[in-house]
């Protein structure tokens, strides 16, 4: 039977993993039509959206879900996070490990890839995910277990762009979080302002020093 969530005194963990791209040949005749920038960008957009609102990754140790991935987790997560849930079980449609080769015992494990029926079930595991991690990194059989959104390659790619301010913002104790789909929301005393780029958070910060010191 799963355990409840346990914590340790670990913080700040964040976890990424780049997704897989198909590769296209031009000559060959099933190979998709070439779009146009502005299109190719708005049905990029529109992937985003569709799998940011259903999809989660999951960091689970290898091998506990057995054979059957969707029956285990749509127990094991309700319990784990301490969830209320009708008959117990929380409605998901399909899961799997990522395709990447299977690890060693002493390797990282592949992100299990959850889709969940409705977007409220994801959101409701989101968030109970962040309260109970609040103080530590949660465990589940003396292994760390972390919950995050799946998001396609092109906006991991955006938010590791993000990765050096982060550090100065860790540097200077100001609090940040990144927001759907790659935006950096930065608090600082009592102030909260939104960016979409790392040239305007860096100009924020520089002027925000510049007055501090004036």
């Amino acid at each position: 039977m799963p355990k409840p969530a346990k914590k340790t005194g670990k913080k700040d963990l964040i976890t990424d993993a780049a997704a897989d791209e198909p590769e296209h040949s031009s000559g060959d005749a099933n190979s998709e039509p070439e779009l146009s920038p502005a299109l190719a960008k708005a049905l990029e957009i529109i992937t985003e959206k569709i799998s940011g609102a259903i999809d989660q990754k999951l960091g689970l140790r290898e091998e506990v879900e057995g054979t059957d991935a969707v029956a285990f987790l749509q127990t094991w997560i309700p319990k784990f996070l301490h969830l209320q849930a009708k008959n117990g079980r929380i409605k998901i449609e399909r899961a799997h490990r990522t395709l990447a080769p299977k690890p060693g015992a002493k390797d990282r494990p592949r992100p299990l890839i959850v889709r969940f029926h409705n977007y409220g079930d994801k959101q409701k595991v989101l968030d109970a995910s962040r309260m109970l991690s609040r103080d530590g990194d949660l465990q589940y059989d003396d292994n760390k277990v972390s919950f995050s959104q799946d998001f396609s390659a092109s906006v991991i790619r955006r938010h590791k762009e993000f990765n050096a301010v982060k550090q100065r913002l860790r540097e200077m104790g100001a609090r940040y979080a990144m927001l759907y789909p790659a935006k950096l929301r930065v608090s600082i005393v009592n102030t909260s302002k939104v960016f979409e780029t790392v040239a305007a958070v860096l100009q924020y910060l520089d002027k925000n020093a510049a007055s501090s010191n004036t």
